[in-house]
């Protein structure tokens, strides 16, 4: 019986937790003023999990990819268009983890 509850608890705890982490990745071959710290301040505002996991800055090419949790769904549209409007020659994309390709 323990056993059972246990399992039960588990998942529903689990199914509370919302399918939102997503890597998202942030290319730039245009602009050279690129701040990091205010795109991090960006997701900061708009995810509930932020983690820098590659970043890669030269003359000529700027590249991020963060682990976030959204806030919400809608959290992916204003993502989007703010990062646009910091640049608007970033190629971003969004990559949900849990999916697998095999």
């Amino acid at each position: 019986l323990t056993y059972f509850v246990i399992l039960l608890l588990f998942y529903f705890s689990n199914s509370n937790l919302p399918d939102q982490n997503m890597f998202l990745t942030i290319e730039s071959s245009e602009d050279h003023s690129i701040n990091i710290d205010t795109i991090v301040s960006l997701l900061k505002a708009n995810c509930n999990y932020v983690k820098l996991r590659r970043f890669e800055y030269s003359e000529d090419y700027f590249e991020a990819i963060f682990l976030i949790q959204l806030t919400n769904v809608n959290s992916l549209k204003i993502l989007n268009s703010s990062l646009l409007k910091i640049n608007k020659n970033f190629k971003i994309s969004f990559l949900n983890q849990e999916d697998s390709l095999m």
